[in-house]
């Protein structure tokens, strides 16, 4: 039956398989900790109840039903067949980006601006085609909030637009973030978004323009490279780039790690 278990966010696990019998006329699935968790005609089921890290073994039997013609033993009763292959999953994200450890150790106390970070994809380990997650590290001393975050992949070579212009697949990852007080890390999304490792990464932040929660560590990194523009409100425009200053070359800003699924 071919059962593949695929993580398809946070919390869920997508199952499918092929029907290879022509007389059965439904399915079963098994997660082995639980029992059955579908019973149906189909061939595809999300198993939602997961945990991040927990291992899960599955399993599913073809059946036919009593009432469509499953006979055991000169009595009409569902006959079930030999289970496929128990197949196991976990939902564990890759690191796409890790800031070498020691990089965010300056503090740029600013107020009000929006920052694109660009990452180059010589700096991405991973893409992943389900979800994507930040964690972000909080200011040396008091505290940073962030209006809004958002990512996209930079546009490629021969588009005919600036380099670090988004492209069509700008995706908001979190508005409203809670403050992130001094020395804390906060993980922002996940958010669907198919991450390519073979092209530059744009995050883009919007920052407070309350005092004293502009707050933004910072440290050097080839290839990750920052441009600002005065101006809240500016992270889900598009295209953001055209007119911001490189204000810090080989620059990274508030990263930590990037995670895909």
């Amino acid at each position: 039956m071919n059962l593949i278990a695929t993580p398809v966010s946070i919390n869920t696990i997508e199952l499918s398989w092929t029907n290879a019998s022509a007389i059965a006329t439904e399915f079963s699935l098994e997660r082995l900790d639980l029992g059955e968790i579908f019973r149906g005609a189909g061939t595809t089921h999300r198993d939602p109840n997961c945990v991040e890290g927990t291992p899960y073994e599955y399993r599913v039997f073809a059946i036919v039903a009593a009432d469509h013609g499953g006979v055991e033993n000169n009595q009409r009763q569902d006959v079930r067949s030999a289970a496929s292959a128990i197949v196991p999953a976990t939902i564990a994200f890759t690191a796409a980006f890790t800031a070498p450890p020691g990089t965010l150790i300056n503090e740029g106390p600013n107020v009000g601006f929006c920052v694109v970070q660009r990452l180059s994809q010589t700096l991405l380990a991973a893409g992943g085609t389900h979800q994507v997650r930040i964690l972000l590290r909080g200011p040396l001393t008091d505290s940073l909030t962030l209006d809004k975050v958002t990512i996209s992949q930079a546009a490629a070579p021969g588009q005919g637009v600036n380099l670090y212009d988004p492209g069509p697949d700008l995706t908001e990852v979190a508005s409203g973030v809670p403050p992130i007080a001094a020395n804390a890390f906060v993980t922002v999304g996940p958010v669907n978004y198919a991450l390519d490792a073979s092209q530059d990464l744009l995050i883009a932040f919007d920052i407070s323009n309350t005092l004293g929660q502009g707050n933004v560590r910072v440290g050097g990194l080839t290839g990750a490279d920052g441009f600002s523009r005065p101006a809240t409100a500016e992270a889900g425009v598009q295209p953001r780039t055209p007119g911001y200053p490189n204000i810090s070359p080989n620059t990274l800003r508030l990263i930590e790690r990037i995670e895909v699924l």
